[in-house]
């Protein structure tokens, strides 16, 4: 994905999150949930503004696009895999939007099942990075950034694949419990 086109997509996702919260505002209640327990209950609330949270955290998405490839040192220069990076940001960008949208829908329909979306969906955005983790060259902001893993080409390597079997399966089988309605709290 080239940085134009991610940049695109992440602020064509904060506007649309944006317009739907600015749509809602009007007939949300004055105090919204902020925060559930693990059993799905809330139990943290705070002003309706926060509604405007989740379209917030696509905007830091579209930040670190934008400006952690300026800040890398040289010798972990995220050129090499631009591309993978720029898919990666996207991602995250994704995962914010889709968790605004649970959170909105959660504030709305006071039977809305938040813990089984919240699982499925951040299970499968990790599956959705473990499929990329292999493509990941060293760099100081993504994948498994351990001293092992930064001082030498070859561990980051074994340790990204290994590791992307590891999220997509994981991500993947804890998805389809999460579907199937299994607590895995």
């Amino acid at each position: 994905m080239t940085t134009q086109r991610a940049n695109f997509w992440i602020l064509l996702m904060f506007a649309a999150i944006t317009a739907y919260a600015a749509v809602l505002y009007p007939i949300l209640p004055d105090r919204i949930p902020i925060h559930w327990n693990f059993r799905g209950e809330a139990d943290g609330w705070g002003p309706k503004g926060m509604i405007f949270l989740g379209p917030s955290l696509i905007m830091v998405g579209w930040a670190l696009l934008n400006i952690l490839p300026k800040l890398s040192p040289k010798q972990f220069d995220i050129d090499s895999f631009r591309a993978t990076f720029n898919l990666i940001m996207f991602i995250v960008s994704a995962m914010f939007a889709f968790l605004a949208l649970v959170i909105i829908q959660a504030t709305l329909n006071r039977g809305f099942d938040i813990g089984k979306w919240m699982m499925t969906g951040i299970s499968l955005f990790l599956a959705l990075l473990g499929n990329l983790m292999g493509k990941t060259r060293r760099n100081f902001y993504v994948g498994i950034r351990t001293p092992w893993t930064l001082a030498s080409e070859r561990v980051w390597d074994v340790t990204h694949r290994l590791g992307a079997r590891w999220m997509v399966s994981g991500g993947l089988i804890a998805a389809g419990l999460a579907l199937l309605g299994v607590n895995m709290v």
